[in-house]
């Protein structure tokens, strides 16, 4: 367990322990605030998938281009909100991954020498 204060620096004490509570009770009772809904797609069964952390991305592969869409999932309880990117490259890709922890997206290029 961290300190929350980085996280909800204008939350009391007791108020980060009222959300850790909540946080610990849905999980247990599977009964969340909030659902978000990311849309798979089944235009390309090319399509590559990863997810990590709070972010769930998606790569759909053309004969020379890509595009890739990463979702930040939000969570009210630990002061997270919904963001989306969509990164088009101009060539295709093998395969992608991601950590958001570091800021880092590694692509694979299918054109390899």
């Amino acid at each position: 367990m961290e300190d929350g204060t980085l996280v909800h620096p204008v939350y009391s004490s007791s108020s980060r322990l009222q959300l850790l509570g909540e946080y610990q009770e849905s999980w247990k009772s599977f009964k969340f605030t909030e659902s978000t809904i990311f849309d798979m797609g089944t235009e390309n069964s090319n399509d590559t998938w990863e997810a990590m952390c709070d972010v769930v991305a998606k790569c759909v592969s053309y004969d020379s281009r890509a595009t890739i869409t990463l979702l930040r999932v939000p969570s009210r309880i630990r002061g997270i909100e919904k963001k989306e990117w969509i990164i088009d490259l101009p060539y295709a890709i093998a395969d992608f991954t991601l950590d958001p922890a570091q800021d880092l997206l590694v692509v694979i290029d299918t054109e390899l020498p």
